[in-house]
């Protein structure tokens, strides 16, 4: 996983389903709980917002527990 992470579910299967499309594979919707600690950017900037991402960045060498919650 990277370090782009989205609040809303919707717009994070939006994505996978987009990365799925343009031909990368299978993808997954991951969940994960993101401290204040842990987040490097966010809340979601106005740009994030416009383009409908909802955008946080988080550090992942800080993340402890991910869970997948949609699969194609």
């Amino acid at each position: 996983y990277g370090i782009s992470w989205t609040a809303k579910f919707a717009v994070a299967k939006r994505i996978s389903n987009r990365r799925d499309l343009l031909g990368d594979g299978p993808s997954i919707v991951l969940r994960i709980e993101a401290l204040p600690a842990m987040i490097i950017a966010g809340p979601p900037t106005e740009h994030s917002i416009h383009i409908g991402e909802y955008e946080y960045i988080v550090d992942p060498r800080m993340v402890q527990s991910v869970a997948i919650v949609s699969s194609d």
